[in-house]
């Protein structure tokens, strides 16, 4: 029986990005500000979040990098912070849910969310014996939806009237993407 690795932070270098498990000293003014922007956070249905650097911390210490993870995706050429991807586990199940957020619009419809997520499934597919991710984005979030079509993702259900805009008060549809590591194995040229 293959023994996996126990509980470490996330650090990988893909050709444009650094990946890595976030922390306190990663907080920045631009970071808040993300989080208090209603363009990054309406397609993702989120309300601003008023965070703090005390805040925002007390969150982070919620991600333990086993069954949580908040990393951090920085341009290597100018090690800007860039955006986040959020990586919750059921390692019983041997399943990922992952989430998105590109805060840094000069970014917007440059591929990171394709190379970056690709990177966190290697990863989380071969290292770390995860055999399911999802992802559940809006119906009307397209360039998210562009990416999982992009990247292979299969569309698994739509759920009609799943959420409640917290900006109109209709009722949302929402998708549910899903990869399996064998899928991606045949994607990437590699065995599972």
């Amino acid at each position: 029986m293959n023994s996996y690795p126990t509980s470490a932070p996330i650090k990988i270098v893909t050709e444009r990005f650094e990946l890595r498990s976030l922390t306190a000293a990663d907080i920045s003014p631009r970071w808040i500000a993300w989080l208090n922007d209603p363009e990054i956070l309406t397609p993702l249905n989120a309300p601003p979040c008023n965070h703090t650097v005390q805040s925002l911390a007390s969150q982070l210490t919620g991600y333990d990098n086993w069954n949580h993870y908040h990393v951090g995706v920085f341009d290597l050429a100018t090690k800007l912070h860039i955006g986040v991807h959020e990586m919750n586990l059921n390692r019983e199940e041997r399943l990922l849910q992952t989430n998105v957020l590109i805060g840094e619009r000069k970014w917007w419809g440059n591929d990171v969310v394709l190379e970056t997520r690709g990177a966190l499934l290697d990863y989380f597919f071969f290292e770390q014996n995860i055999e399911k991710a999802y992802g559940m984005p809006l119906a009307r979030n397209f360039p998210m939806i562009f990416n999982y079509k992009s990247q292979g993702w299969t569309l698994d259900e739509i759920m009609r009237d799943n959420l409640v805009s917290i900006t109109t008060g209709e009722k949302l549809d929402q998708y549910r993407f899903v990869m399996m590591r064998d899928d991606w194995a045949e994607l990437r040229g590699r065995k599972p």
